[in-house]
């Protein structure tokens, strides 16, 4: 079952920034060319997994379950999400 949610998701190399910011619903898939020359296919996909909201990260057949807010790293990648609603809602106020 896939989520609904949006997310915000920045791909990083220790060297570079592939992407910063790019938003996305439902399904993301980014190639990126590292310093070395090799390439990396990364796809995240928002699940449900034992009740909790996860996000499966595909990085060339190496398969891990992150966080819908987080930073993991695979070698020299490193890949951050951040939830849309955690950037856009305000804390409500009591005026009373």
């Amino acid at each position: 079952m896939e989520s609904n949610k949006t997310f915000v998701v920045s791909i990083d190399e220790i060297r570079q920034n592939f992407v910063f910011g790019d938003t996305f619903s439902g399904s993301y898939t980014k190639s990126v060319t590292l310093s070395d020359g090799s390439v990396r296919e990364i796809a995240l996909r928002p699940m449900m997994k034992n009740g909790r909201l996860v996000v499966e990260l595909k990085d060339g057949t190496h398969v891990s379950y992150m966080g819908p807010n987080g930073t993991t790293t695979n070698g020299k990648l490193m890949i951050n999400l951040t939830e849309i609603d955690l950037l856009t809602n305000e804390p409500t106020s009591s005026t009373q």
